[in-house]
Formats: structure tokens, sequence, C-alpha cells
């Protein structure tokens, strides 16, 4: 079982040690890789969006998901 998840919209998965990219296997930021931009309004988190250009600072979290890129049926 591969365990999954969701990084600004882009599929990453663990492959044991290292977060990577599902379409590429690139290193994904979680594991030192490039920041992508979120798949949706294509921001990345530099500036002054906060940790997350789409949520910005919630005070007290650890992490949040906007949702981007995750299509519910």
């Amino acid at each position: 079982m591969t365990v999954t998840a969701q990084m600004r919209g882009h599929p990453v998965y663990w492959d044991g040690s290292m977060w990577r990219h599902s379409d590429d296997d690139s290193l994904a930021p979680a594991s030192g890789g490039a920041e992508r931009p979120c798949v949706k309004c294509g921001l990345t988190a530099k500036g002054d969006y906060g940790p997350d250009p789409c949520l910005g600072w919630i005070e007290g979290s650890t992490g949040a998901c906007c949702g981007h890129g995750i299509v519910v049926r």
C-alpha cells in the first residue's frame, strides 16, 4: 500500500523515505523539492500569503488544506 496525498493540488506519494510527485517522481517540497504553484489559483506560498496562498495564516495550525485540485464526485 502506498501512502498518497496532495500538495497544492499535485498528487504526491511517500516512497518509504521521501515525498515525491506522482507525475515525475521528483521530490515534493516536504522532502526538499521545488515548490509548485496551486493547480487552481496558480499561486505559491511566497510573499505575504503565509504558508498557503489560498488559506493565508491560520493561527495555531500546523497544517491545513484548501482542497484545490481535489475533484469530489
